[in-house]
């Protein structure tokens, strides 16, 4: 069967004692029911229930489906406990660290969004040029101007930085050029 309402007629069939009871836990009339389980029947090669003088009986083809049925509906009752003790809310406190100038001139409009669209989450920013440890938490986000982030982080470009260097002839002409490191 691919249809989850089928295991849940399923289910609901068997675990009740009559179909006007299986109607009463799905929310459904028990003509609605009956209709279902002829349908059920009909989609099978085998069928899945019996009717017999004292009410409706599942075959030994339809205790192999009834079997798939508890299991899914014991890992769906998994499943609600597992995502009951998790927090999928979007707050909390995220820290960015990233340089001045890629703040102020490449983020400030999108950090402002961000804001605005996440109102629960508080955005600290450490606008510095101070390397940060992520794994003592200094930081939870950092951006820097790198081709090679390191081995242990992950690394994404998000804009393209080049830097050009200008001076006046003048400046140049009057200020001695230092002698390169090393």
């Amino acid at each position: 069967m691919e249809n989850w309402d089928d295991y849940r007629l399923l289910l609901a069939v068997q675990q009740s004692n009559s179909i006007r009871e299986a109607g009463e836990r799905l929310g459904l009339n028990h003509s609605t029911v009956s209709r279902r389980i002829k349908s059920l029947n009909q989609n099978h090669p085998f069928e899945v229930f019996d009717s017999t003088s004292s009410g409706l009986e599942i075959t030994e083809y339809g205790t192999v489906l009834l079997q798939t049925a508890l299991k899914v509906q014991d890992l769906m009752g998994e499943q609600q406990l597992t995502l009951r003790g998790k927090d999928f809310s979007q707050s909390g406190e995220i820290t960015l660290s990233l340089p001045p100038a890629i703040l102020q001139f490449l983020l400030l409009d999108e950090l402002t969004l961000f804001q605005q669209q996440h109102p629960d989450i508080r955005l600290k920013i450490l606008a510095s040029y101070d390397l940060v440890d992520l794994k003592l938490g200094e930081a939870d986000v950092v951006i820097r101007a790198s081709n090679k982030p390191g081995d242990e982080l992950v690394g994404h470009r998000i804009y393209p930085i080049q830097v050009g260097y200008y001076a006046s002839r003048k400046y140049l002409t009057d200020t001695p050029a230092e002698a390169p490191p090393g």
